[in-house]
């Protein structure tokens, strides 16, 4: 019968422009007799899918100039039977433009005088990224062009107000740029903790054990 045959095309996919698209079909016959399956998918044209005759196979999808308009591509999986039951199903994969990068530059810190700090972004579609400080550089930045970036705290000594750093992250490509920024404020140094002891008393002319201590917050 020509409805004995229920196709599965596979779920519909959100793709970049230019990327490898995976299709993975599948077909169930409900024919006892049907014999073996054979699938051919199609699609529009321009649109190259090898090997066409399988149930999963894959194809490239067109590239987009930035300006365009996300394209919606229908393929049909067909499976056939050996006494001639066919069925068909369709998938619709999306191709987006290319565009640029989608960044974020991490949290907000507060961290003590002369610690290592560690910057954090995320970089999604970019070919390079890189850290700077804004307005200008008062630190000297590790990896800068890396996702993750480091450097030292300065000191602010005791008694002056917190320092407050700024920091650009900036992913690339070759459609444009985009930028996140995040802020480091900077403790200033805490005096140190002196204890001398307890009060004590004790006999006329006993040794006398005298025990302090400091500590660096």
């Amino acid at each position: 019968p020509a409805n004995a045959i229920l196709v599965n095309p596979g779920s519909p996919q959100t793709v970049a422009s230019g990327a490898t698209v995976s299709l993975n079909g599948s077909a169930t016959d409900s024919d006892p007799n049907g014999g073996a399956l054979s699938y051919v998918w199609t699609g529009p044209a321009g649109i190259t899918i090898n090997p066409a005759n399988t149930a999963s196979t894959s194809f490239v999808a067109p590239v987009l100039d930035a300006a365009a308009q996300p394209l919606n591509l229908v393929l049909t999986l067909t499976a056939t039977n050996q006494v001639g039951g066919s069925g068909s199903a369709q998938v619709t994969i999306t191709v987006l433009p290319p565009a640029p990068p989608t960044v974020t530059a991490g949290a907000a810190q507060v961290v003590t005088s002369g610690s290592t700090v560690f910057l954090t972004g995320s970089a999604t579609g970019a070919d390079t990224v890189q850290w700077s400080q804004t307005p200008a550089a008062t630190v000297s930045l590790n990896n800068a062009n890396t996702v993750s970036a480091s450097f030292t705290a300065p000191v602010v000594p005791y008694g002056q107000p917190s320092q407050t750093l700024a920091f650009q992250f900036t992913g690339t490509n070759a459609v444009g740029s985009a930028s996140a920024t995040t802020a480091v404020t900077v403790l200033p140094a805490q005096p140190l903790s002196v204890s001398a002891g307890a009060d004590q008393a004790v006999l006329s002319g006993a040794t006398v054990m005298l025990s302090g201590s400091i500590s660096d917050p």
